[in-house]
């Protein structure tokens, strides 16, 4: 089989970008498949008016992506081109473009891109209960990211996906999570229905650093439950819960890792960490006790919360975050519908997780990715 993996870079890498490199690389292992990737560096990111309004129009229809693809698929004869994140140079007309040069299309939703250009479902806090219903000129209106330029070219690319039925163009969607599916299902039944789950998991260099670090002292100092979060400091991400939680929870210690620029100074019990590195981030972490994922927006998966389970940390999440659907399989994993069961749980830590394992199944790993997502494409190949 021959595919070809497409993915405009997201200019800020994150778990989403972490999850397409691993998918590049566990298919370059796999004997029956011959992957090649087409990437859109983040290098590309519009910084000058030229550029960004260059982005604005490919965003809504790229012409120069849809020749480029075009040639690519038909004078190399893929199989299936597989799209990850299509935004703002790839845009729905690459995925025409495969199609009408007889490749299978798969396209992986990483996030809400295709329902709300905030990627959580909301904006400031607040959901965007109309924007589900489609009423996407709400995004002009609620000014998403307090640009009015930049909400109006995401309104004209759910437009354009809307008016060249980006559905039709696509074999198959894969949803990394049952919540992110449920989400689409009150948004676009057609793309809901014609899917599958295949979720995130931890590429085998990710396993190969954690079980490295699994090797090392635990942490002996247990007078105070030391807490991680990972993210940007925002109320989508949760961060105005986790000062709550600081404030109501004064012997907890919370280290925030990620981009911020709150100031913590009124809360002794509350450390900005910064942007860490792969290694360093997983270094850290393996001295704390629990990662928590706050938010109550919606999130497709948390890579994060995986992450630190195969690390022997316990996670707390709420029912808004994607993983929250795979509790079974994580016994270590603890999923909280609100503040005050999160303040409850961690008042009765130990008891809550005593004798809760972090082993991950083979699900998360590589080898199941790996099975499920060949299995798909000799479907769709089939079909």
């Amino acid at each position: 089989m021959k595919i070809l993996v497409v993915h405009n870079e997201y200019g800020v890498y994150s778990g989403e970008e972490s999850a397409v490199y691993a998918h590049i690389d566990a298919l370059q292992n796999v004997d029956t498949v011959a992957v090649e990737a087409l990437i859109y560096s983040s290098e590309n990111t519009p910084k000058t008016f030229i550029s960004k309004i260059r982005a604005f129009f490919s965003g809504i229809f790229s012409v120069a992506s849809f020749f480029n693809i075009f040639k690519l698929v038909r004078n190399k004869r893929f199989d299936v081109v597989h799209f990850h994140n299509i935004y703002p140079w790839v845009s729905i007309s690459s995925v025409m473009a495969a199609k009408f040069a007889g490749a299978k299309v798969i396209l992986t939703l990483h996030n809400f891109k295709h329902v709300c250009p905030s990627a959580t479902l909301s904006f400031n806090g607040k959901l965007y209960m109309r924007t589900q219903g489609g009423n996407y000129f709400s995004i002009v209106k609620d000014n998403v990211y307090f640009d009015y330029f930049k909400s109006f070219g995401y309104y004209l690319r759910f437009k354009s996906e809307r008016i060249f039925k980006l559905e039709w163009f696509v074999d198959k969607f894969i949803f990394v999570s049952d919540l992110q599916r449920d989400v689409y299902k009150s948004f676009n039944p057609r793309i809901s229905d014609n899917s599958v789950v295949i979720p995130n998991f931890l590429s085998t260099e990710c396993i190969q650093i954690i079980n490295d670090l699994k090797n090392q002292n635990k942490r002996m100092d247990k007078s105070n439950l030391k807490c991680a979060f990972i993210g940007r400091a925002t109320q989508e991400k949760g961060f105005d819960k986790l000062l709550k939680l600081a404030s109501l929870l004064p012997d907890v210690d919370f280290f925030a890792f990620g981009d911020s620029d709150v100031n913590v100074d009124a809360y002794s019990n509350v450390h900005n960490m910064g942007r860490l590195s792969k290694i360093e981030l997983l270094t850290k972490l393996k001295k704390l006790d629990f990662l928590l994922v706050p938010n109550f927006c919606y999130e497709t998966f948390s890579i994060s919360a995986l992450e630190a389970i195969a690390l022997g940390l316990k996670v707390i999440v709420t029912d808004k975050i994607g993983i929250s659907g795979f509790s079974k399989s994580l016994p270590s994993l603890y999923v909280a519908k609100d503040l005050n069961e999160i303040v409850t749980i961690l008042n009765n830590f130990d008891n809550v997780f005593e004798g809760k394992s972090s082993e991950l199944s083979e699900a998360f790993l590589t080898a199941g990715f790996q099975s499920k997502i060949v299995k798909l494409y000799e479907e769709i190949i089939g079909e």
